[in-house]
């Protein structure tokens, strides 16, 4: 058996739901991946599929197996990846695995020399070596602006340029949810999504909890011996702790828990939440991964080297080709600007899941402690952000809704890819604060 071309077959058919639709994604008859999934079956011993409907779904042993399928294609997919940069790097470190990292390192690192007058994201270019010539931004990246009016619209093209001349490459947009108007720029453009993933996850264990599912004061024990890992709340911790599944909910959005996250992935499965966002129309957000894989990601592809895996980050940015599977859009989970903000748009309107789900979501939001992005530049006693910042590698986001006494709000969502080789941003944070400032001012009522 072709373990992974099994594998294809089952995870395409629990994407799209439907073995026609499956098998013209993979470019194989139906017949064929039908096979494929009765092996599948008969090798793991219970049904993946359930083929009395019409949309087939996946069984509740098929969505069990399926982040753990999706993580062997995943793996596979790095492997290959790997093996073709070493064709094309030929490398001739050898030795101890200290030794060979360091030779791949260097390898990276020449190449990163050769490649310096290659376009980069955020619309910053090297010049050549001797030279040093900065590539002009439009040149690079012409981003797709959007606004309601010539102000808006002006102001939106100010803020990427001004995000271009730091060297970052991200997605902008502003909306009044009452209004409609709006200003951004790239706002379809997909993103991987850090952890601002947690908004909808959360939203998805809500609506559980809203129709009698899951009980919110259900003990879930979290050991960090196997649990996600990250600097802060459950995650830190150096032993089990019994927490309550609305408290895991609060430690995930206040601090950005990612070992709360992933319990909470385990009471609501990656597939399912997913599967919730697409019944809700979220066409725009995909969840494919637990919070951890990130970090299993890049250490399969770095090791414990955090410089490296961000050198890999940064690289692979205008490439294509992802070193970091979590950073590959085909297998991250994803979302774009207007996505995102619709998002919230619905959630602030009590549009999407139930009343109780969104307005506990809306109070879990307005607790969150990492607040130095979105308003940077908005801090007052009549202003109050709602939001969820998102930070891996180069990636910087933060989406949310500034309300204001009056009764104007605006939904923002900023994300960004930086070009340089370092961890900390305070000035894309403070790019991120100025442009969340300029459009709540232009289009609070």
């Amino acid at each position: 058996m072709d373990l992974l071309a099994h594998l294809e077959a089952y995870v395409a058919t629990a994407d799209e739901a439907g073995f026609s639709r499956a098998a013209d994604r993979l470019g194989i008859a139906q017949p064929l991946l039908s096979r494929r999934i009765k092996v599948l079956e008969d090798h793991f011993g219970g049904r993946l599929s359930d083929r009395s409907r019409r949309q087939v779904p996946t069984t509740e042993f098929g969505l069990f197996l399926l982040p753990y399928a999706q993580d062997v294609l995943d793996r596979a997919q790095r492997l290959r990846r790997a093996a073709r940069s070493a064709r094309q790097a030929r490398p001739r470190a050898t030795g101890a695995r200290g030794t060979c990292r360091a030779g791949w390192s260097r390898c990276w690192r020449r190449d990163r020399r050769a490649r310096r007058g290659a376009v980069r994201c955020g619309g910053r270019g090297r010049g050549s070596a001797a030279g040093g010539t900065r590539m002009n931004a439009e040149a690079v990246h012409r981003p797709a602006c959007v606004g309601g009016d010539g102000g808006l619209l002006a102001l939106a093209e100010e803020t990427a340029r001004d995000w271009a001349d730091l060297g970052v490459r991200g997605a902008f947009l502003a909306r009044n949810p009452d209004s409609g108007e709006e200003l951004g720029f790239d706002v379809d453009e997909a993103v991987p999504l850090a952890s601002v993933v947690k908004v909808p996850l959360v939203l998805a264990v809500l609506d559980r909890i809203a129709t009698g599912e899951l009980d919110p004061a259900r003990p879930v024990t979290v050991d960090p011996a196997t649990s996600g890992v990250g600097p802060t709340g459950l995650a830190a911790f150096r032993h089990p702790a019994t927490v309550a599944v609305g408290d895991l909910l609060f430690l995930m959005l206040s601090v950005s828990d990612n070992a709360a996250a992933d319990a909470l992935f385990d009471l609501v499965p990656v597939a399912d939440v997913d599967a919730r966002l697409r019944a809700w129309g979220c066409a725009g957000i995909r969840v494919r991964h637990r919070m951890n894989h990130m970090y299993e990601c890049a250490a399969g592809a770095a090791g414990d080297d955090f410089s490296l895996a961000l050198e890999l980050a940064v690289r692979d940015e205008g490439s294509g080709r992802h070193a970091i599977g979590t950073l590959d859009p085909v297998y991250a989970n994803l979302g774009t600007a207007s996505a995102l903000v619709g998002l919230l748009q619905r959630v602030w309107r009590d549009e999407v899941s139930h009343p109780r789900a969104t307005a506990e979501l809306r109070r879990l939001m307005g607790l969150q402690v990492f607040v130095q992005r979105l308003t940077g530049e908005l801090r007052a006693d009549s202003l109050r952000l709602s939001g969820k910042a998102g930070t891996f590698l180069h990636l910087r986001h933060e989406i949310g809704v500034v309300e204001a006494d009056s009764g104007d709000r605006v939904a923002l969502a900023a994300l960004t890819r930086a070009d340089r080789r370092a961890g900390p941003g305070p000035d894309i944070d403070l790019a991120i604060g100025t442009a969340a400032r300029q459009a709540f001012e232009a289009l609070r009522g």
